[in-house]
């Protein structure tokens, strides 16, 4: 479970260097770790202090907590976001209110 957990964080971290256009060398530098530890955090293979998790946030330009969720499309999200509550939608206003409760992690 843990190893999973640790696999997932590390794809997250990578996904948001690359989408960020930022090479392992530049991150790693920034961040104040090594290439090689960056490198197994990615794969997975390394455990991460919350230190070096917040600075590699700080590094990304993101929250810590953005970290430990899928990145999700910007487009995508309002997209859907617009369908689903305009005015004329055939969703219910609690199943609006369920969605945003369950996007927003807030039950």
């Amino acid at each position: 479970m843990v190893e999973e957990f640790k696999k997932r964080l590390g794809k997250r971290i990578k996904i948001y260097r690359i989408q960020k256009e930022i090479s392992q060398e530049a991150l790693a530098r920034k961040s104040e770790i090594h290439t090689t530890h960056l490198s197994k955090i990615e794969n997975g293979k390394a455990n991460i202090t919350i230190e070096i998790l917040y600075k590699i946030s700080l590094s990304l330009g993101v929250k810590v907590q953005d970290l430990f969720y899928e990145p999700r499309k910007s487009q995508e999200i309002e997209s859907y976001f617009d369908k689903f509550f305009k005015k004329d939608s055939p969703h219910s206003l609690d199943d609006k209110k369920d969605y945003c409760d369950k996007f927003f992690d807030l039950k």
